[in-house]
């Protein structure tokens, strides 16, 4: 689920400038996930940042009960502590046979943040499956 901060009012969001951005933040520290943003947006008149450019940029704490509501936290926190528009994202893994777990507490579900592969085998080894 990818939302943006708008210049609406709706709960959690951040009101913008009324003009026209000429730049707009991709908030996610996932590289793979920045290229192909970069790519669905390259046809706009717009630079794109990441996260990188930001030094002093603290991490948005997703404690959203759904991806949608993860990706409004991430979009009005980045551009709270940015100024620019930024555009967000969240996921997780879903697994039909655990009826959909962990969900949107993948992240949390590992107790730390870790490259998909590692996460992965931990899902692997606790419900005992074999990739």
């Amino acid at each position: 689920m990818i939302r943006a901060a708008k210049k609406t009012k709706p709960s959690g969001f951040v009101t913008m400038h009324k003009h026209k951005p000429t730049e707009i933040l991709l908030a996610t520290n996932n590289a793979g996930k920045l290229i192909e943003l970069r790519g669905f947006l390259s046809d706009l008149p717009l630079r794109m940042r990441s996260l990188d450019d930001f030094a002093n940029v603290a991490e948005v704490e997703e404690t959203g009960a759904t991806y949608a509501a993860n990706a409004e936290l991430n979009a009005a926190g980045y551009t709270r502590q940015t100024h620019l528009w930024a555009l967000a994202e969240d996921s997780g893994l879903e697994v039909t046979a655990l009826n959909g777990a962990p969900g949107v507490f993948s992240a949390r579900y590992t107790e730390q943040q870790e490259p998909s592969n590692s996460a992965m085998k931990k899902y692997w080894a606790r419900y005992m499956l074999r990739p």
